[in-house]
């Protein structure tokens, strides 16, 4: 089951914690999880009820419930966002967008290390260096990305990836 954030943070205000808009996701996953001990069937959740029964039913089926930041309609491919011009158009390809465009080709299962991230770079962008493509990769993968392009970047200890 997919639920947008602020539905979410809503029900929960609905429903006695008006701090909810405060929690992060980690958090609103807690609070999912003992839902069911803290609601019954006289609950009101006003306009919400449609969506409280939906989760009670996903978690009493032990379906996987995960919380989007926006509707998945309006989530545009990472290149589509960042990457423009002034005027809307793409931008040419460079060292950066090429990193971006890698590590969303991973995943949590197969992620991509500096090492390999670099070569990929060096074969998409012949004109770089790898002194210059290494330095941009230590430079951007994950924190850069994060606070710049508000790209998250995930890392275990086989490498990176973006969801």
């Amino acid at each position: 089951m997919k639920i947008i954030k602020d539905d979410l943070v809503y029900l929960f205000e609905i429903l006695g914690s008006p701090t909810a808009g405060s929690w992060d996701n980690k958090r609103l996953k807690k609070k999912l999880e003992v839902l069911p001990m803290n609601v019954d069937e006289e609950t009101d959740a006003e306009e919400c009820q449609e969506l409280l029964d939906e989760i009670l039913i996903a978690i009493s089926e032990e379906e996987e419930i995960q919380i989007l930041d926006i509707p998945e309609e309006e989530i545009k491919p990472l290149i589509e966002t960042h990457f423009l011009k002034k005027d809307g158009t793409r931008r040419k390809a460079g060292t950066i967008q090429t990193l971006v465009e890698f590590l969303q080709e991973s995943s949590e299962e197969q992620p991509i290390n500096k090492n390999d991230l670099c070569q990929k770079v060096l074969e998409r962008l012949p004109n770089k260096t790898e002194k210059s493509v290494m330095s941009s990769i230590d430079s951007q993968v994950p924190t850069r990305l994060k606070l710049v392009k508000g790209i998250i970047v995930h890392k275990n200890k086989n490498g990176y990836w973006i969801e």
